[in-house]
């Protein structure tokens, strides 16, 4: 039975995935707000909270670094991330490790991406960058450490799918010309380096 189908109703998915509904939550009411301030523009995202490299940097900002996650620019970029990346792939790990590691390993590889952005990226540069695939890169991260180190926790199945999954969002991330590079690689990067602090002893 493949983690990443739940089976039961409504009730039984909050259950089982708190944090990711929670998460889903957050960017619902945030997107919802982005919507009544006329649209996901550059000057409202900002206004919420979406991460600009110069205000982190010369302006001490560093809500940005974690704001920036829960927020998205449009709406095919909302539900994407939420109802595929989160719904499903997150919503997976979070049934196969637990809700108090998949906290962590979400949130932190969210914050490793951020970084990315932040230090690598020009220290000037008043880009916007907004989104959950940070961290949601961070889980398949996750996933692929899992793969090559703990593979008995996944079917064979699964294993393939995230592999392929894997592959297509990377192809994805450098042929789109709006996505943030550096937030994706930074994520999946966050994702490996933490997994095995949190997976020592499952």
């Amino acid at each position: 039975m493949s983690i990443f189908f739940h089976y039961g109703n409504f009730k039984s998915y909050l259950k089982k995935c708190p944090i990711t509904s929670i998460f889903i939550l957050i960017n619902t009411v945030l997107y919802i707000a982005s919507v009544f301030m006329k649209g996901g523009n550059v000057e409202n995202l900002v206004k919420l909270g979406g991460l600009v490299p110069l205000f982190v940097r010369y302006f001490d900002e560093y809500y940005r670094l974690f704001t920036t996650m829960f927020l998205h620019g449009s709406l095919i970029h909302f539900l994407m991330n939420n109802f595929f990346g989160l719904l499903i792939i997150c919503a997976g790990l979070e049934r196969l490790i637990g809700s108090f590691r998949y906290f962590f390993i979400y949130l932190l590889s969210g914050l490793i991406s951020s970084l990315f952005i932040v230090f690598i990226q020009d220290p000037l540069s008043l880009t916007v960058t907004v989104g959950a695939s940070g961290a949601i890169y961070g889980v398949m991260g996750c996933f692929l450490y899992i793969i090559f180190f703990k593979s008995h926790l996944l079917s064979i199945i699964d294993q393939r799918y995230i592999r392929n999954l894997l592959i297509i969002n990377l192809i994805f991330t450098f042929i789109y010309p709006s996505v943030s590079i550096l937030g994706h690689l930074g994520g999946l990067l966050g994702g490996l380096l933490l997994s095995p602090l949190f997976l020592y002893n499952k």
